[in-house]
């Protein structure tokens, strides 16, 4: 097949299985290789030393147990340095097609969520952490492409797609690892600005709070709620402003400075704006209700 990403959608239709097309298990010193790219996946594996591999992007420090991913025809370079000696298995594959259906990569895309996974995200490359469980089918892949043996081909199939699995499963976990960590950050912009809705609070102080960039927190809390930081707080304001409009006879200019308004005037429009009514008209709407 020319375009040997693992994202072609020829996978998908025809029965195609991987074949190795190039590896080596060895050790790089004092190495640069330039920016270049393949028509296969390739699968770098450090299990001893450091390295550097650069991507148009983006740089991965590596060192024992990383495992890069890098799609077909993804440009990268690699680093080693003098002082620390990098040895490490790298694999590069295509696909092939053949006649036995059930072993087909687009069979296993259908039927394991790891792959699909995979498949689904495009990625051109990802980084993962490994604790052995790679690096054993890719020691498996090098002894039998060194024995050569006929039936050996299918074998190596399989632990690709062994791999391939892993990778999957590594990507998942460290999707819920950041969705937990992102919801313990979301939690405590929300705890702060529940505490402090009555100050002047900007975006910068909250994320002062929660030990993050401004422009991550902010990406962060709208994909996790739903809505911007600032239109949070104001929401929690426009609440706060019900109950004590409802319960108490707070006049509204003490009630816009208690709830960080401002000014009476903005917390009138912006009240408004929520609520369809002015916050006079609320309180009497209430009262009526309350005594009809």
């Amino acid at each position: 097949m020319k375009n040997n990403s693992i994202y072609n959608n020829k996978l998908l239709i025809g029965e195609y299985y991987p074949k190795v097309v190039a590896y080596y298990l060895r050790e790089w010193k004092n190495y640069s290789m330039s920016f270049h790219s393949h028509d296969q996946v390739e699968i770098m594996y450090v299990f001893k030393g450091q390295c550097v591999v650069q991507t148009p992007t983006k740089s991965f420090s590596m060192s024992k147990g990383d495992c890069i991913f890098l799609d077909a025809n993804t440009s990268h370079g690699l680093t080693v340095s003098n002082d620390h000696p990098c040895r490490m298995i790298n694999i590069e594959f295509g696909f092939e097609c053949i006649d036995e259906s059930s072993f087909s990569f687009k069979n296993l895309v259908k039927a394991i969520s790891s792959i699909t996974n995979i498949h689904q995200k495009k990625l051109p490359y990802f980084l993962l952490k490994d604790t052995d469980e790679i690096y054993e089918p890719l020691r498996s892949i090098i002894r039998e492409l060194d024995e050569k043996g006929l039936d050996n081909q299918y074998m190596i199939a399989f632990l690709i797609f062994q791999v391939l699995i892993l990778l999957g499963r590594k990507i998942k976990e460290k999707e819920r690892e950041e969705i937990s960590s992102v919801g313990s950050y979301v939690k405590k912009a929300t705890k702060y600005m529940n505490e402090n809705y009555s100050s002047e609070i900007h975006v910068e102080d909250i994320a002062s709070y929660v030990n993050l960039h401004p422009n991550y927190l902010h990406r962060v809390f709208k994909a996790h709620t739903g809505e911007s930081i600032m239109e949070y707080l104001q929401s929690l304001r426009i609440r706060k402003a019900e109950m004590l409009l409802a319960y108490t006879n707070v006049s509204i200019i003490d009630l816009a400075e208690e709830l960080g308004f401002g000014s009476r005037q903005y917390f009138s429009y912006i009240f408004k704006k929520h609520k369809g009514v002015s916050p006079i008209q609320f309180r009497r709407d209430y009262s009526k209700v309350q005594f009809h």
